[in-house]
């Protein structure tokens, strides 16, 4: 396999400080002595910035999520794995999920497939998602200020992203590749 790309060794460290400080650790993260982790060091300032991002973000006072969740959502004979970043539950039937991005902020795909959409799919099939829905939130720390995307998935929304889905693998089943994003910094669509 080949090393991994700047911005995974980026989100490898970000995600590792932002568990810790889920976990209500200290952060024990030094930017320059990171050889643990494959592909080099991230660069300290790129950290610094994502760190310094987090820091003036809503969710640094929020009390302690559940970090790096992982799920599995079942459709037919598809079995989808992931693992959700951070899940926030608030006071009563509110949830928030965030996945934490260390870019900068791209443009939603209009009617496509939702990472975290997706997520809240396996969350509702495990029962562990209130009826309401929940809040899917996207934090982008790569900029010179936090950048927060939130949109509400309720029931309507949660079915649509399942016929999405549904329509995804069964033309996978059926042998049709072609479905792409189509943003410029995917690797996967620039090869088509």
């Amino acid at each position: 396999p080949s090393p991994p790309r700047p911005a995974a060794r980026l989100g490898s460290v970000i995600h590792r400080l932002l568990e810790r400080r889920a976990r209500n650790l200290p952060d024990l993260l030094d930017p320059g002595g990171l050889d643990d982790l494959p592909g080099g060091v991230a660069a300290p300032e790129l950290v610094e910035r994502a760190a310094r991002n987090f820091a003036a973000s809503r969710y640094a006072g929020l009390p302690a999520p559940e970090a790096e969740v992982g799920v599995v959502l079942r459709v037919g004979a598809w079995v989808i794995r992931g693992r959700i970043d951070a899940i926030f539950r608030g006071d009563g039937d509110g949830v928030e999920l965030v996945d934490w991005k260390t870019g900068r902020r791209n443009d939603p795909l209009p009617g496509g497939l939702d990472q975290l959409g997706i997520y809240a799919l396996a969350l509702r099939q495990l029962g562990e998602l209130p009826e309401a829905g929940c809040v899917a939130s996207y934090c982008y720390l790569g900029g010179d200020q936090p950048v927060i995307d939130s949109r509400a998935l309720g029931p309507a929304e949660l079915d649509e992203q399942r016929a999405l889905l549904e329509a995804t693998l069964a033309d996978l089943a059926g042998g049709d590749y072609r479905r792409a994003c189509h943003r410029p910094d995917c690797d996967t669509c620039r090869r088509t």
